[in-house]
């Protein structure tokens, strides 16, 4: 048997670790799924779904080292790493952003939990970005005709290399995503009472680094113009005008709110958190999504909210409306979901690009139609 302290070993170990680990997530969730017909289970979700994730990051950090990194070393590298992820769970867990205070089970907190996994997942997005770089970098210099042998043969390698730097950038982009996914999702409580708001007409609300000021109730109905651009379905909608500022200086300019204890920053945003009401009565709550550049900002109306809206609609006393209950997010790092989806989608486009009969960025030559010399590009086809 090959040790683990050759490339051998470890190569033989790392090509199974992706199919493996993935089919074990997609097990867990399966049965997470079918144990969650009484309430959801997010938070097992995430402290189950850590090892694997973990292991994952593990395996596709040490196929980034091979040939950069000596075998013997690993082993002890992926040791100090470890250390190094319990040192910073242990010492560091509240720096992050989120609800970081938030237990998970026994002592462990979620800000623990993410720098469980942290430390893994970004030392393996600098290791498989060079695994890109230079699969592409091979690729290219296959396009530009520097293979050696025949066309047919520089065809194979250039399909070659081109399926090579999509499979590695498909990973890339779920390592991405899944960063994104421990500061949105992981470092999150959905179910915390403390992103619940209350606010009041004119009363502005700090929440985080924004000021949140409830301003008016919209009402629309089907047949109005607004209405049916921005709704295909339902029969009516209310929703909260919420005008987002930033949080003042005290010492600088700003606009004093209703009890004058909030100085009103520049204005940000206009967020509509609403309901949309069926035929049958059935409301829907309807998110408004502020995105800034550290990730979204979302406002939503809990369900009994939303129920009590939906019947003041349908009462008529929607005036009497002074106070309203919204749920905020802030999810930060949540554009890396999106980035990472869209490596995903990029690298497996690359890979149809590889396989398809005639892909359209093959090594391509030069051949001769006529005897005048004219001549055109055409693909290189093997028999």
């Amino acid at each position: 048997a090959k040790s683990i302290f050759s490339r051998g070993g470890q190569m033989r170990v790392v090509f199974q670790t992706p199919s493996t680990m993935i089919a074990l997530y997609l097990l867990l969730s399966w049965t997470l799924l079918l144990n969650s017909l009484d309430r959801t289970q997010l938070e097992a979700h995430e402290l189950y779904g850590a090892p694997i994730i973990i292991l994952l990051s593990t395996g596709l950090l040490v196929y980034g080292w091979r040939g950069r990194v000596e075998p013997k070393s690993i082993p002890w590298l992926l040791g100090c790493l470890a250390a190094l992820s319990g040192l910073l769970a242990w010492g560091f867990g509240d720096t992050l952003p989120g609800d970081v205070d938030d237990v998970f089970a026994g002592p462990l907190t979620r800000g623990q939990l993410a720098w469980i996994m942290l430390p893994a997942v970004l030392l393996t997005v600098p290791a498989l970005g060079l695994e890109v770089w230079s699969r592409g970098r091979k690729w290219w210099h296959l396009r530009q005709g520097g293979g050696r042998g025949s066309p047919a043969r520089q065809m194979r390698h250039s399909r070659a290399a081109l399926a090579g730097m999509g499979a590695h950038l498909i990973h890339l982009g779920l390592l991405i995503l899944i960063i994104g996914h421990i500061f949105a999702t992981t470092l999150v409580d959905r179910g915390n009472i403390s992103h619940r708001l209350s606010l009041s007409e004119d009363n502005p609300v700090v929440e985080g680094d924004l000021v949140l000021v409830f301003t008016d109730i919209e009402l629309l109905s089907i047949g109005d113009e607004e209405f049916d651009s921005r709704f295909d379905v339902g029969v009516g909608y209310v929703g909260a005008v919420v005008e987002v500022y930033e949080v003042a200086d005290p010492g600088g300019a700003g606009s004093g709110g209703a009890d004058n204890a909030v100085i009103l920053g520049d204005h940000i945003a206009t967020l509509q958190p609403g309901v949309l009401r069926f035929e049958n009565g059935f409301a829907r709550s309807e998110v408004a999504t502020m995105s800034r550049a550290s990730g979204d900002f979302i406002l939503i109306f809990d369900l009994s909210q939303a129920s009590e809206l939906g019947q003041a609609m349908v009462m008529g006393d929607l005036d009497e409306v002074e106070r309203i209950r919204v749920t905020a997010y802030d999810l930060p790092g949540s554009h890396l979901v999106w980035l990472g989806w869209s490596l995903m989608l990029l690298g497996m486009m690359l890979n149809w690009q590889s396989w398809w009969p005639a892909p359209a960025f093959a090594v391509t030559k030069q051949y001769s139609t006529s005897g005048d010399g004219e001549g055109r590009t055409g693909s290189d086809e093997e028999e």
